[in-house]
């Protein structure tokens, strides 16, 4: 389950994350990220996981707000692993 997340994830992080689309700061596109770096921590991929998650809340709030939901998942996800 968690290998087909990642595909999957990966996938439309790729896609996201063009200028062409929604590019790398967009809200969707982090969120994707943070999906993909959970999917890759859950297969013990956990330094990949760690460089996804480098930087991320900080790009969160600068384009939402730190009480943002996507944020809040952010930290309560970080406080459990």
């Amino acid at each position: 389950r968690h290998a087909e997340a990642e595909r999957e994830f990966r996938a439309l992080y790729e896609i996201r994350r063009r200028p062409e689309n929604l590019g790398e700061e967009h809200p969707n596109t982090l969120r994707t990220r943070y999906h993909l770096a959970t999917s890759l921590y859950a297969l013990g991929r956990k330094d990949d996981a760690d460089l996804l998650l480098d930087g991320l809340r900080e790009s969160l709030i600068a384009v939402v707000s730190e009480d943002h939901i996507y944020v809040r998942d952010l930290d309560a996800w970080l406080a459990e692993r």
